[in-house]
């Protein structure tokens, strides 16, 4: 299992085990590939990865799509000389902006792949809790898993967008009740401050609170994608249902433990 769940580190492992080579991956391979090549000097320098070397690789694209994305005008707008965290918080922000605003294609294509796994193997599923504004981050993660035996439940990869909260309920809910392990992703996007206490978002505390009433407790565990290693000790202390979650240590036997 990798060390940490950082973008940098994720996206370096799957384009280094070819994982993103399918047809169907193409192009989410060269938007990859431009997140990567935007941020790996800026987070290396600021987290202090070992095998600095290693993270450098020129990764080969395999379509002119990498040249489109790097020269958007969305792109374009990340400045190089912001500060670590604003620069990562930007290139996350243009990833879902372009996929929510220009790409209905793509991410079809990644439904598409998304299903046609689905339909292979005896996987275990486990339910992955996540804010939308994540989603291409959370594609990243399904293919890792994936590769590891454990195929994630994610909504949006699985349904239309549902409109009617009553409705999405239900469809959480049946999910909910097919996975006998929940994987809680958490960013500075799945969390919000209030009153001084940092709290989990209201879909994300709503499916934690089910799968709790499922009597399935313990089998709730915890991936950290923060920025900043250093926000963790202190939002660890503010954040009540994070003492629920089992922080992930090793997948084994097609199980989070």
């Amino acid at each position: 299992m990798i060390n940490n769940f950082s973008r940098l580190v994720l996206y370096h492992y799957l384009l280094k085990n070819n994982l993103l080579d399918s047809e169907l991956l193409i192009d989410y391979k060269n938007l990859i590939l431009s997140i990567y090549n935007k941020i790996k000097y800026k987070e290396l320098d600021y987290f202090k990865y070992s095998e600095r070397d290693d993270y450098l690789t020129e990764f080969e694209q395999e379509s002119n799509a990498l040249f489109y994305f790097e020269n958007s005008n969305d792109f374009k707008k990340i400045q190089e000389n912001k500060k670590l965290s604003p620069t990562i918080t930007a290139t996350r922000n243009f990833g879902n902006s372009w996929l929510n605003r220009n790409n209905q294609d793509l991410e079809n294509k990644l439904k598409q792949y998304y299903q046609s796994m689905a339909a292979q193997g005896n996987f275990s599923k486990v339910f992955l809790s996540y804010a939308y504004d994540d989603k291409l981050y959370t594609m990243a993660l399904f293919i890792y898993f994936y590769s590891l035996g454990i195929f994630l439940s994610i909504d949006w990869l699985q349904n239309n967008k549902i409109l009617n909260s009553y409705q999405l309920k239900k469809v959480l809910y049946n999910e909910l009740t097919k996975c006998n392990q929940l994987l809680f992703l958490r960013t500075p996007q799945s969390e919000i401050g209030a009153q001084g206490k940092v709290q989990v978002r209201q879909w994300c505390s709503w499916e934690l609170g089910v799968f709790f009433r499922l009597n399935r407790c313990s089998n709730k565990y915890l991936i950290n994608a923060y920025d900043l290693e250093d926000k963790n000790s202190t939002l660890n202390e503010n954040n009540i249902f994070l003492e629920t979650l089992n922080p992930l240590k090793s997948i084994s036997h097609q199980r989070l433990n």
